[in-house]
């Protein structure tokens, strides 16, 4: 169970103010062959998510996890519902959250892509390695320094709209995203030890530092790796990825760290007015 939460709900802070109420519910069985921990349900799984404002119904379809690493698969169908307070203080914390965890989000990326305003919405990307070993190779430094004219040159040509509300992005390789107007939360610093070991880690870890101090002039930014499997993906107008490909797209970096935690509803809408509260 203890791995379960870690791995479902995730590790960011807003995991840390989310609870699972009827965790009696989730059946657990071990693949001796894989060692992989699955997980079924035979009802939803109901999430308090204190710091978004959220009460889920969470429908769990697959959970498939490796016991002894970090990587893994799941799908759910969520259903929201608003938590109700009467304190007004409580309830801007909660838009503040909800803006916060959805700008930089892959949903924010794809809906940027639909909009063609991916370069003015702070993303920036390149193509990256594909050999584990080498994907944690953080190449941000040149990525705050991209022109809009690279970036529209390799993105939009593979950006398809099939229709009013449905676009395919088609790319069969790795690819870095950066998101330039926000850092990563200090918990993803224990993610990312694990996955390139203390000596890789000590370096990036001394360069966050400096960059955070302002020393290098770097501003703080996410970085998030993604390739589809089956070469596309299809997704709406709003970020929305469609359910005919459910594992049509694998994470790496910040966006695979992020889980059911910082899940947002289909209808939420980003609104300046949340930028006011701020």
């Amino acid at each position: 169970m203890k791995k379960f939460t870690k791995e479902f709900l995730g590790e960011s802070s807003n995991a840390d103010d989310c609870e699972i109420i009827n965790p009696e519910i989730i059946d657990f069985e071990i693949d001796k062959n894989t060692d992989e921990l699955i997980a079924t349900t035979e009802d939803a799984i109901v999430i308090v998510n204190h710091s978004l404002g959220y009460k889920i119904k969470a429908y769990l379809k697959d959970f498939v996890w490796s016991r002894s690493g970090d990587d893994g698969r799941f799908q759910i169908y969520p259903l929201f519902e608003e938590l109700n307070s009467t304190d007004e203080k409580e309830k801007n914390n909660w838009q503040i959250n909800r803006l916060d965890t959805y700008k930089g989000s892959f949903r924010h990326f794809l809906k940027s892509c639909a909009e063609g305003k991916v370069y003015e919405e702070g993303f920036r990307l390149m193509r990256s390695y594909v050999n584990p070993r080498l994907i944690y190779s953080d190449r941000s430094d040149s990525l705050s320094r991209q022109k809009k004219i690279d970036l529209d040159t390799l993105l939009y040509p593979r950006i398809k709209k099939n229709s009013e509300d449905e676009y395919c992005a088609i790319y069969g390789g790795l690819i870095q995203v950066v998101y330039l107007r926000n850092g990563e939360e200090l918990n993803y610093n224990n993610y990312r030890e694990k996955l390139i070991g203390n000596a890789s880690f000590n370096i990036l870890k001394e360069f966050t530092l400096k960059r955070e101090k302002n020393i290098t002039g770097i501003k703080p930014h996410q970085s998030s790796w993604i390739i589809f499997p089956s070469g596309e993906l299809y997704f709406n107008r709003n970020g929305i990825c469609s359910d005919v490909s459910p594992y049509g797209k694998k994470f790496a970096g910040y966006w695979a760290w992020k889980r059911v935690a910082d899940l947002l509803p289909y209808d939420y809408k980003y609104s300046l007015s949340d930028e006011s509260i701020k």
